[in-house]
């Protein structure tokens, strides 16, 4: 910068203009990125084990499919997190939902870490809840990243597993 605060030709930018574009930017990532556990998550309940497992993987690419280490699908994801935790899930959506591992929950009585399964397509891990939608954890579609994302609850059931506190 020349004493005339000119930048490479150009004027300086403002020192509001570039706290309004950092806060644009940074805004976001605030809302979307509640990465701490909940008040009295245990690191020994296999739930919680499964839930920090996969917020390892956040920001990894979905893919149809996928197991990891570098990417996955929604069960894929799901699956691989509590066989972390010591806990053996089906690998699709379809047979975790066939199987006795799961017993439905109310979805007032969701907690961290709990399965939220749209019918047999889809399944991610149960975040928080506020006014009528719910925030999630999981690789959601094609050309997205594993990560968090706010969404109606829909048809959505929650469901826990079976010997996972």
């Amino acid at each position: 910068m020349c004493e005339r605060g000119l930048v490479y030709g150009r004027a300086p930018m403002s020192r509001i203009r570039a706290f309004l574009l950092l806060s644009a930017l940074l805004t976001p990532l605030v809302l979307i990125a509640p990465a701490a556990p909940p008040a009295g998550a245990s690191a020994s309940k296999p739930r919680h084990v499964a839930m920090r497992f996969a917020l390892t993987q956040r920001g990894d690419m979905y893919r149809m499919g996928g197991n990891g280490p570098d990417e996955w699908d929604c069960s894929g994801l799901v699956s691989a997190a509590y066989r972390h935790a010591g806990i053996a899930l089906p690998r699709t959506v379809a047979d975790i939902r066939a199987s006795a591992t799961t017993i439905p929950v109310a979805r007032g009585k969701a907690r961290w870490g709990h399965l939220v399964v749209w019918g047999t397509s889809h399944i991610e891990l149960f975040v928080k809840a506020s006014g009528g939608r719910v925030l999630t954890f999981g690789a959601h579609r094609s050309g997205t990243r594993v990560g968090y994302r706010w969404q109606s609850w829909g048809s959505a059931r929650v469901e826990r597993v079976a010997g996972a506190g």
